[in-house]
């Protein structure tokens, strides 16, 4: 009879661990590449999904180029490395934030920045990695140049072929 009391005790134990070691989440990012104009910001959707309740989860970011800087509105100034806490997570509801990646006036143009997005639980570390493309942004005065001198152009050609 022992041993049969062993043997169920056991596999109760077996089904206990098992059951703990299956708490599941998933970092998800609406698009994993944005792009990023000089001085400007872009936002990046975060979603996070964890099968357990997690009062105290928290979310964090890094990016790799001190020019590019980040944060989650609400969580302070835009900083190169920083952390979101606590975030309140309801067991199997997705939960959505906004990531808002900012590119310094002196970043270098065309310049492909990963951005490394963490989330942590009590039990567990995700990660997914965005990348913002620093774009040039056209400035007014260049554009006004540029349609006066195409105008010009074209009242020349009209002029000639009237003659």
């Amino acid at each position: 009879m022992r041993t049969i009391q062993k043997l169920v005790l056991c596999v109760f134990i077996m089904m206990l661990t098992t059951g703990l070691a299956s708490a599941t989440a998933q970092l998800t990012v609406d698009e994993l590449e944005k792009e990023v104009p000089l001085g400007g910001t872009v936002d990046f959707t975060i979603t996070v999904l964890d099968s357990e309740a997690q009062p105290a989860a928290a979310l964090g970011w890094h990016t790799y180029d001190p020019l590019i800087t980040a944060n989650i509105p609400g969580s302070g100034t835009l900083t190169q490395n920083g952390a979101y806490t606590p975030i309140a997570i309801v067991a199997n509801t997705p939960t959505a934030f906004t990531l808002k990646v900012a590119a310094d006036p002196n970043a270098v143009l065309n310049n492909k920045v990963r951005v490394k997005v963490l989330y942590f639980n009590t039990e567990l570390d995700l990660e997914a990695l965005v990348t913002a493309a620093v774009i040039p942004t056209p400035e007014l005065p260049t554009s006004a140049l540029m349609s006066v001198g195409l105008i010009g152009l074209f009242g020349m050609v009209y002029l000639r072929r009237k003659n």
